[in-house]
């Protein structure tokens, strides 16, 4: 575990701790991280987009799990730590809240709100059920594909997966797909349920981010619900059964309604 900020998880290759007073030996050598081309700050605007694509894939990644999503302070609003990965020492700004956060990564922060309120819509909090971890994990049905619905590729050469997830009453289904090679894919959706439960475009990583208010709805017939200026957050019907994937995007779908 990485005790990064998720900023600095793209931000920096290696841990930054010399403030620490400790000629940067304290903290895990191993952060696991990409600085996605510059070490550190920068105004390269390729880079920043690149990082900001990669925190948008990561937030979903986890803010869509079956289990309990975990976020470190800040990370809703891209808080950095300066690449300091042990900052038990340092009490000033690189440990406290920047509230000015708000406002220049805004952005950020309507889009985890929107994965919180999905997170809101599942079946566990609808139906108000209290059960563990391990049994929620034991009833949830999470179906396993590559590029090709049913094909999953668990190879070490492999850089891309998708996966169905059903709630646990079938209220909806969401399927993701998950392109961490460098090219662009085309990945096989699954079969529709029903005309009234089509695939729809749900998130798109790979879409720049809007300051608009942006929503995360489901349409019980897959009703266009686009979010402000087409962002991350841009639905649409899909009609093909097959949809490209830009080169490290991350591109949920999602089928049905909550009632």
């Amino acid at each position: 575990m990485t005790a990064s900020t998720l900023a600095d998880l793209v931000s920096f290759n290696g841990k930054h701790n010399e403030a620490n007073g400790e000629d940067n030996r304290d903290g895990t050598n191993d952060n696991a991280s990409w600085n996605c081309g510059v070490e550190g700050p920068t105004d390269d605007p390729r880079v920043l987009a690149l990082r900001q694509k990669q925190i948008r894939n990561f937030l979903a990644l986890l803010m869509l799990s079956n289990g309990t999503a975990m976020l470190l302070m800040g990370d809703e609003v891209g808080r950095s730590q300066q690449g300091n990965n042990n900052p038990y020492c340092q009490d000033n700004e690189l440990s406290w809240f920047d509230w000015s956060l708000l406002e220049r990564h805004g952005d950020i922060h309507r889009f985890v709100k929107a994965l919180i309120a999905h997170r809101m819509r599942r079946d566990i909090v609808i139906d108000q059920r209290h059960v563990s971890l391990n049994d929620l994990l034991a009833e949830s049905v999470i179906e396993f594909h590559g590029v090709a619905v049913q094909e999953p590729d668990w190879s070490e050469a492999s850089r891309s997966f998708s996966t169905t997830i059903h709630s646990l009453n079938n209220r909806f289904r969401i399927h993701l797909m998950v392109n961490a090679y460098w090219e662009a894919l085309r990945f096989e959706l699954p079969a529709a349920e029903s005309k009234e439960r089509q695939w729809q475009r749900w998130i798109d990583t790979a879409l720049a981010s809007t300051r608009g208010h942006q929503r995360l709805e489901f349409s019980p017939r897959g009703d266009q619900q686009p979010s402000a200026g087409g962002g991350p957050l841009a639905g649409g019907p899909v009609r093909d059964s097959r949809s490209g994937l830009s080169p490290g995007a991350f591109q949920p779908f999602t089928a049905g309604i909550p009632r």
